[in-house]
């Protein structure tokens, strides 16, 4: 490498993606926060984002379960059967 436009190339041509995009309708209480705890869009009445978008932080595995986990819960919640929240222990890898 000898300049920034040979690191980029580098970049460029070794590196790719996933296809497995999150994070995009980021969920949290924040500015930058797109969607509440209830997936509702902030500043869109009557509008709900519940897919990968809306998770704060890309997991370590499969996007599948913890998409199909939010969408239950959500739909539970519209619902009127959201469960009790409980504390249990979870593992929380570092930022």
């Amino acid at each position: 490498m000898q300049s920034r436009t040979d690191v980029a190339e580098f970049v460029r041509q070794r590196t790719g993606t996933s296809y497995h995009p999150s994070g995009t309708c980021r969920m949290g209480v924040d500015d930058d926060a797109v969607v509440d705890s209830d997936c509702r869009v902030n500043a869109v009445r009557g509008l709900r984002v519940v897919d990968a978008s809306v998770m704060p932080r890309v997991t370590t595995g499969n996007l599948n379960a913890p998409t199909v986990m939010i969408a239950e819960k959500i739909a539970d919640h519209l619902r009127g059967r959201a469960l009790a929240a409980t504390n249990v222990p979870f593992y929380r890898s570092t930022p």
